[in-house]
């Protein structure tokens, strides 16, 4: 525990103290062999479970219309149970359901999938980087429809909840259908290639491009018109470009857009796909993230993970990681994380995926005009206390502002924001 008592010593207390309440025994409990039987305690036994998932609609090489669920899950966060034969162990269950309406009450169909994890690895079972992946296929009949993924950990007890609006296309229709967007690492593994249809939802590597790729089905003949779109979390366009190409009625063929890495930093994006053949159109979405890591691969990612830093840092530690070489900068970044973690290499990870997490968050929720929304008042403090207890918020009124009172109770603090002029440029009025 004298980890814990030094973390909280830190001259960032308030932020270390939430870590240490979402991370702590984590922490106390790497490098220890826990009795047969009892879990292996980790961040997943103080937050809920979480999966990773997306849905693709597509047709096969033989022109049969498929639908897909892909999920993965980090080890980490799962609780596993040291077994008898010295190994570890985990099983949890997903269950994709399928609602005509917003409200959850008309059920259409579902399937409950359930996992098992082993590994003869301590370090493994607390890894945010090794996953077990789902991939099986579900019969729905084309439409539009509201879906709720429920995760169950079994050895915790644990479970989360997430919702999704998911369209399973009718590709028999209308003039011009697309697939999902399918993310990939190159145009060497788009599917009409390689026989695979598989989708990335998180780059973790900005060293080299990906891929954005969509199959379109032509359902009469013309001269289609197919514009990808990159958008950022916080709105702004990262990539924009135009493909035009004649098609035969009944042709299938895949169009695909290379998205230059140097373009992008951590975060959450949307890629957008619209084909317009003569007044037919359609439209297909999809959503991916890039990873923060301990050594971050592209020089934009690097240079905005160390400015974001400045909620935290001093200037003298900024002033340090600005320095160097890219190859410098990336070791002084890591070695960052690693001394906030007490040279604990997961801990590290765990910490720094939670900054940056919460940064990403920030930057959807709160940003202002040309202002991301880390760097706003609420964003830097939900940065630094993640989300509030609760918050209060007053009616808008014909000419006077609008306040927001966040309050963390176990923290003891309250935060109170005015937007003076209903713009929705709140300021930190009074912090108590």
């Amino acid at each position: 525990m004298k980890f814990l008592c030094d973390l909280a010593r830190k001259r960032f207390d308030a932020f270390a103290l939430l870590f240490v309440l979402a991370y702590g025994v984590l922490a106390s409990g790497c490098g220890t062999s826990l009795p047969t039987g009892e879990p292996q305690m980790g961040r997943d036994q103080l937050v809920s479970p979480l999966a990773h998932y997306h849905f693709l609609s597509y047709l096969n090489e033989t022109g049969e219309r498929i639908f897909r669920f892909f999920s993965r899950i980090a080890y980490d966060d799962v609780v596993f149970v040291l077994d008898t034969t010295g190994r570890y162990r985990a099983s949890y269950a997903i269950s994709v359901d399928f609602f005509n309406d917003e409200s959850i009450q008309d059920y259409v169909t579902g399937r409950t999938i359930e996992r098992s994890l082993t590994t003869a690895s301590y370090a493994e079972t607390n890894s945010l980087t090794k996953f077990d992946t789902t991939d099986v296929p579900l019969s729905v009949v084309p439409g539009t429809y509201y879906v709720v993924i429920r995760l169950v950990d079994h050895n915790s007890g644990r479970e989360s909840f997430q919702r999704s609006k998911v369209r399973v296309k009718d590709f028999s229709g209308g003039g011009i259908v697309l697939s999902s967007v399918f993310l990939l690492s190159s145009s060497a593994y788009l599917p009409q290639r390689t026989g695979k249809y598989e989708s990335l939802d998180e780059i973790a590597d900005l060293s080299k491009n990906f891929v954005a790729a969509v199959e379109m089905k032509a359902n009469r003949a013309g001269s289609a018109r197919v514009q990808f779109s990159v958008v950022s979390g916080s709105g702004g366009s990262a990539l924009d470009s135009t493909i035009v190409t004649y098609v035969d009625s009944g042709q299938i063929l895949w169009e695909s857009m290379e998205i230059p890495s140097d373009k992008l930093t951590s975060g959450y994006y949307t890629v957008i796909v619209r084909a317009v053949l003569d007044t037919a159109s359609d439209t297909s979405e999809g959503k991916f993230s890039v990873a923060q890591t301990l050594l971050p691969t592209g020089k934009l990612q690097l240079e905005e993970a160390i400015d974001e830093l400045s909620i935290i840092a001093t200037s003298s530690e900024l002033k340090k990681l600005k320095e160097g070489s890219f190859a410098e900068r990336q070791e002084n970044f890591k070695k960052y994380w690693l001394a906030m973690a007490n040279g604990d290499e997961n801990l590290a990870e765990a910490l720094m995926r939670e900054y940056y997490n919460r940064v990403a968050t920030a930057n959807e929720r709160f940003s202002f005009g040309k202002v991301s929304g880390w760097r706003t008042d609420r964003g830097r403090v939900y940065v630094k206390y993640g989300t509030p207890s609760s918050v209060e918020r007053s009616q808008p009124s014909f000419s006077g502002p609008i306040f927001e009172i966040w309050n963390y109770y176990n923290l003891k603090k309250r935060f109170i924001f005015i937007d003076q002029f209903q713009t929705g440029d709140f300021r930190l009025y009074r912090e108590e």
